[in-house]
This record gives structure tokens, C-alpha cells and sequence, in this order.
């Protein structure tokens, strides 16, 4: 008995994968004047095309690097010193199989820096004064003002401005004299600054 062998074609299998878009953080946020990058991995085959884009912007300093056999990365590097940035940003890969897309959202925070501000002073009896306290930040900073360490609620003698910056006091009594502290926060920093009011002559005694 004879074995007969027969040669057999040889079927080759060519995969190809439609992209498959992922950026690894969601939201993220930078402070002004800082570099940043973000980074898109793309799995697919062929290789793809890869494009940054916020809004109708689309970023073409961007290369693509291709880190195993399917898999190609993308890095937008962000300067939040040269201009804004904060936004919605778009990764966007193709090619011959599909198109395929992920986002991330950009916030820029500015470092807090005092614009307005208020020191000890001396005042006559019933005079009025306003104290003021405003920062340049972002995101904006909520204000809180507190007498000798309490809140401060207005009346018919103390009022503060809608925005939080001022704070005004109709006619200065006894009562109204002590510690005046501004207290601003906006969620990653925080500032305290503090005032005593005087009467003039009266020295530390109220």
C-alpha cells in the first residue's frame, strides 16, 4: 500500500480592525501657563490616520507613532501660556475599515492673585467704610466675610456687594469694631486676608 501526499494551498487570513479610540483621562485640569500633553492610543490595521480637533479647530503638529504591530499613539502637547486651551478635544482615527473617535475635556485654572485687598485701620465713630477683597482666578472664587470669626450677616447697617468683592458698613459703631476676615476659595486654592477696624484715639482697646 503507497501513501500519496498532495501538496495543499496555503490560505493566508489578512485581519483588519476597524480604529478603536482611547484617551486615557476624561477631564482633566491644568494650571495657567503650564505644559500638558494629551496622549490618543489607536488600536487598528491598516494603520490609521490620526487628527486632533477642538471644535473647528484641528491641531497638525501631531505625529503618530506606531508602539506594537496594531497599536499607534498620538501626543497633543498643550501650552496654556500661549493661549487657551481649555475646551473639548477630539481624537479622530480612520482608515480603509472605519472611523472612530474619543474626548477629552480640557479646564484651565489660574493661580489665585490678589487684586484688591484691605490692612488694619483707624476709623472715627460713626463714619462708613467699604473694605474690599478680590482675587483674578478660574474658576471664579467664592467670598466669604466673617466679624472677630463670624459670618457676617447683612442688616440695615452692613451690606455686601452682589459679587462678594466689598463689603460696606453704613455707620461704624462699637460693635462693628474688631478682626474683619475675607476668606476667597475657588476650589483648588484658598486665600485669607484679615483687618482690624480702630477707633482713631482708641487704640487696642476695641
Amino acid at each position: 500500500m503507497s501513501i500519496v501526499l498532495q501538496a495543499s494551498d496555503i490560505v493566508q487570513v489578512n485581519i483588519e480592525i476597524k480604529p478603536e479610540v482611547s484617551i486615557e483621562d476624561r477631564n482633566i485640569t491644568v494650571v495657567q501657563g503650564s505644559m500638558q500633553q494629551l496622549v490618543c492610543t489607536v488600536r487598528a490595521k491598516p494603520p490609521p490616520s490620526v487628527v486632533w480637533r477642538r471644535g473647528t479647530e484641528q491641531f497638525n503638529n501631531t505625529q503618530v507613532v506606531q508602539v506594537k504591530e496594531t497599536v499607534y499613539r498620538s501626543v497633543l502637547m498643550l501650552d496654556s501660556d500661549r493661549g487657551s486651551v481649555n475646551g473639548t478635544y477630539f481624537c479622530l482615527a480612520e482608515n480603509s475599515i472605519g472611523i472612530a473617535q474619543d474626548t477629552i475635556i480640557v479646564n484651565v485654572r489660574k493661580k489665585m492673585r490678589i487684586l484688591e485687598n484691605f490692612t488694619d485701620q483707624q476709623v472715627e465713630l460713626y463714619s462708613q467704610i467699604d473694605l474690599h477683597c478680590n482675587v483674578d482666578t478660574h474658576p471664579p472664587a467664592t467670598i466669604k466675610w466673617q466679624h472677630n470669626n463670624t459670618d457676617i450677616q447683612t442688616d440695615d447697617n452692613i451690606d455686601i456687594s452682589e459679587d462678594g468683592t466689598t463689603l460696606y458698613i453704613q455707620k461704624i459703631d462699637f460693635n462693628d469694631l474688631g478682626l474683619y476676615t475675607c476668606l476667597m476659595d475657588n476650589g483648588y486654592e484658598n486665600i485669607q486676608i484679615n483687618g482690624t477696624l480702630q477707633v482713631v484715639g482708641l487704640g487696642e482697646m476695641y
